[in-house]
């Protein structure tokens, strides 16, 4: 049988443009793309740094670096893509980071901590961070760098933290007022040579993620934040803020955010560059638009590539190559202070009553300035340890022809607090309470200044003889009535206190305090804006003084309300306050 004939091969039809084409496929370089490919993978901080010239990370020099890359500008008709730089040296020191709702904000703000870092010794630069976004720049806290951080529920820190910085800034400017320094490039420069070795802090940076909740949660703040704005780069302090919206921040401050980064924002009509170019943006973290509506993309604050990279590893890397000192930290008040640390004026009657938060410095009550001392505040929030305080103040600067105390002490705290050679009156009641105040006044009387007074007399209080008299009430809310109480007889006195050597040191509960500040004493020594210190009180009693608002407090905390701002208090404690305590 014969075999079938094989089928013929399949024709194909190739052209013979394809013959050539298949021929110089691989002849020679490849054409030049007119296109770059969009944005997609984002750089990293150590790669843009590499690309900027650093051979070595983390690359440090004598002198610091204030411009560093953060991203990249794709400029598509150029055919080029450049660094998306953050120059923080002169009127750009400040920063804004916008953008809406996972656009990126806080990962921009960690790689342009990580770029300083990666550039910069921790005496060169130094970070304090405002965290109220989703707790991202926890990840940059381990760096020597950083000096604090903390979020939205630790008021007291971040309170302390704004404190910290415009306390620097009104050292920096007495410091360069002393040392002929007219300009914080001058300062770098100098400290760079190895001068003002004493002198922890460079370039400063106070970092806000989530400027929204500042304006909403923390209204306090925003005056000391805006002056540091204002004054702060000539000084070397740098405010760096990030928020959902322009808007959100008030023009007063927006202008002095010279360095912008806009990222996708939640709305393009909020766009401070141009809504319609805004709206072209994708939404990627990390793309935003330049004031050239340009397209950029954020870097990540990493060293290396990879789905397993991250912050620690900048943190780490920098962390090994560091051994010197790190950042100055933010310091608190104390929970508790003996008063025993604190300084002791040699006579007078000045008193240290604690550490104020501002400045942590001692807080200084004069009475031959300011003669009385109200108090309030709740069952042990510290009242009575504050009138010890005063009381040990007189036993030990004044002798018995000195100084004479009359105590009202309904709940017998302060017994054996003065001796009974300086004990003018004692009383526990509201009746014999009256009579010695009767019998005070008849003794004041005759020291309230004639028209016969000279200035000079007024000026030396040399028109009378006789000790100074301090009336210390404790407890005042037990025995004052809708009358005015036991004091009523004083009424006249009470203004003219520091002339007629007559002190007033008040302590009553903090129940009802706002419905009895109209009770004539209260009214008076309000009214002629007697230093006050509100310990922990219950928030229902809203407003006391001017805008003032109670708090719960930890005992011995508490805010001192005086002609200016309030301000916190650590409250000294007092060495029988102390022993008691301990016993308990």
């Amino acid at each position: 049988m014969a075999e079938p004939e094989p089928e013929p091969a399949e024709e194909t039809d190739t052209t013979l443009l394809e013959t050539a084409l298949e021929a110089v496929r691989d002849v020679g370089p490849p054409a030049r793309q007119v296109w770059l490919p969009p944005l997609g993978q984002a750089p990293t901080v150590a790669e843009m740094l590499r690309s900027e010239g650093a051979t070595s990370l983390p690359a440090w020099g004598a002198e610091p670096v204030l411009t560093v890359p953060v991203g990249l500008v794709d400029r598509p008709f150029e055919q080029l893509r450049t660094p998306l730089t953050a120059d923080l040296r002169g009127a750009g020191g400040h920063t804004a980071v916008i953008g809406g709702p996972q656009s990126g904000k806080s990962t921009l703000l960690v790689s342009l901590i990580t770029a300083l870092a990666l550039t910069n010794t921790p005496e060169q630069v130094q970070f304090y961070i405002l965290d109220f976004g989703g707790g991202t720049l926890r990840g940059v806290a381990d760096l020597p760098h950083v000096g604090g951080i903390c979020g939205r529920m630790d008021v007291e820190r971040v309170t302390r933290t704004v404190a910290e910085m415009t306390a620097l800034l009104g050292r920096r400017e007495q410091f360069f007022a002393d040392h002929g320094i007219d300009s914080i490039g001058a300062y770098r420069r100098r400290r760079a040579a190895g001068e003002f070795s004493d002198q922890p802090y460079g370039d400063v940076f106070l970092v806000i993620d989530g400027w929204a909740t500042v304006r909403s949660d923390m209204i306090d703040l925003i005056a000391d934040i805006t002056q540091i704005a204002q004054r702060g780069l000539n000084y070397g302090i740098h405010l760096i803020v990030a928020s959902p919206r322009w808007a959100d921040v008030q023009s007063s401050l927006r202008d002095l955010l010279v360095t912008r980064f806009e990222l996708r924002l939640g709305d393009a009509v909020d766009s401070a560059i141009n809504m319609r170019q805004a709206e072209k943006v994708p939404r990627i973290p990390g793309r935003g638009l330049t004031a050239e509506f340009k397209h950029f993309l954020s870097a990540l604050p990493h060293m290396e590539e990879g789905p397993e990279a991250s912050v620690t590893d900048v943190v780490e890397t920098i962390k090994e190559r560091w051994d010197g000192p790190s950042a100055p930290q933010v310091r608190l008040l104390p929970l508790s202070l003996p008063a025993s640390e604190l300084p002791s004026p040699e006579a007078g009657p000045k008193i240290a009553l604690g550490l104020e938060e501002r400045r942590l410095e001692p807080l200084w009550h004069d009475f031959s300035v300011l003669p009385h001392l109200l108090v309030v505040g709740d069952n042990e929030s510290g009242k009575t340890n504050i009138l010890r305080l005063v009381t040990r103040t007189i036993r030990e600067r004044y002798s018995a022809t000195e100084a004479r105390v009359v105590v009202v002490d309904p709940r017998r705290g302060l017994f054996n607090a003065i001796p009974e050679e300086q004990r003018l009156g004692y009383a526990v009641t509201g009746e014999s309470a009256r009579e010695m105040m009767q019998a005070a006044a008849q003794a004041l009387k005759p020291r309230l200044p004639g028209p016969e007074v000279t200035p000079e007399q007024l000026r030396e209080r040399s028109w009378w003889t006789g000790p100074e008299l301090f009336v210390i009430i404790d407890d005042y809310d037990l025995l004052s009535s809708g009358g005015g109480g036991p004091l009523t007889p004083l009424m006249e006195m009470l203004p003219h206190g520091a002339d007629i050597g007559f002190h007033l040191i008040l302590a009553r509960g903090a129940g009802g305090f706002s419905r009895a500040m109209g009770e004539p004493v209260l009214r008076m020594l309000i009214d002629a804006n007697t230093p006050s210190m509100v310990l922990s009180c219950p928030p229902s009693e809203g407003v006391l003084f001017g805008s003032l608002r109670p708090q719960r407090l930890p005992p011995g905390r508490a805010l001192r309300f005086d002609r200016r701002d309030p301000v916190k208090v650590q409250l000294a404690l007092d060495p029988e306050t102390e022993e008691a305590a301990a016993r308990d």
